[in-house]
């Protein structure tokens, strides 16, 4: 199997548009209350995208137009624990990950795949007294805010001139 490395911060240069998913599998969570926390997650994620003036929300409508944009995937799980010493603390993990669709063929066959550009994954407890939504929440702000970083560091926002011609 051949393999390469790649810096990731270079592979987010001219970047424009992205595509907002977000998934929560939360044990013990209503479905009521994990849809929420996907919309609150996604509001969170565009608004942030929106200040580095990257285009995002459902941008992709079409199939061919969901082929040339990137998707911002945020995947969050959080876990029971039955364990004596844990009994107090959850555990959650977070994933932001920039993902493309792309087409193979393979033999006359078409297959979609989904290379990842950039991830950033996280590992976490919190005390069950904590409001879960908060801490995640907080969670994937920062690592919403380290891609950002990293696609300002190779896109920096050109400065406007201001209005009224000077």
């Amino acid at each position: 199997m051949a393999g390469f490395d790649y810096d990731t911060k270079e592979m987010l240069r001219g970047i424009e548009k992205i595509d907002t998913v977000v998934e929560v599998f939360s044990k013990g969570q209503t479905t009521a209350k994990t849809r929420s926390m996907e919309n609150n997650i996604k509001k969170d994620v565009e608004r942030k995208l929106r200040l580095a003036s990257i285009k995002a929300g459902k941008i992709a409508t079409t199939p061919q137009q969901k082929m040339s944009v990137l998707s911002v995937v945020v995947t969050i799980q959080t876990f029971d624990t039955k364990l004596s010493i844990v009994d107090t603390l959850a555990l959650y993990r977070t994933e932001v990950k920039l993902e493309r669709v792309a087409m193979i063929t393979i033999n006359k066959e078409s297959f979609k795949i989904f290379p990842i550009v950039w991830n950033h994954n996280f590992v976490g407890y919190f005390g069950r007294i904590v409001d879960m939504n908060s801490v995640i929440r907080t969670r994937i702000k920062d690592q919403i805010d380290t891609l950002l970083n990293d696609y300002l560091a190779v896109n920096p926002i050109k400065p406007t001139a201001p209005k009224g011609g000077k």
